[in-house]
């Protein structure tokens, strides 16, 4: 029989997210990971980028993408951010720690589905 243990105000310990990722809280927003959260501090470091190929004018997170096949939506991909750069270029941005097969299947799907946009995975 195993035991359970508590924590020093008798509250459960927090359970660990199954691939080892702790969440953190950057700019009053909660990401899933450590590294999701620096790399949402770093697009905000973009902005200030004097090449206009590199300075970010927005960045969006957690942007829901319909994955459509014949008309009918599959399943919907939260991809970690979208950002639009100075020059106008649009770009989807996936930090990835550990790809999932469920993860290669929405990449392959949003790929086929949505040629014309760039998804840039960040490991």
């Amino acid at each position: 029989m195993s035991r359970i243990s508590f924590d020093a105000l008798g509250r459960l310990p927090k359970k660990r997210s199954k691939y080892g990722a702790e969440s953190v809280t950057y700019d009053g927003n909660k990401y899933q990971s450590r590294k999701e959260g620096a790399y949402a501090a770093q697009l905000d470091i973009l902005k200030a980028a004097a090449d206009p190929r590199e300075r970010v004018r927005k960045w969006e997170r957690q942007v829901r993408v319909p994955l459509i096949v014949k008309g009918s939506v599959v399943c919907n991909w939260y991809i970690d951010f979208r950002v639009t750069y100075a020059d106008g270029r649009v770009e989807f941005h996936e930090v990835k720690g550990y790809a999932t097969p469920e993860y290669k299947l929405k990449r392959k799907l949003f790929e086929a589905i949505y040629p014309e946009k760039k998804l840039v995975v960040i490991r």
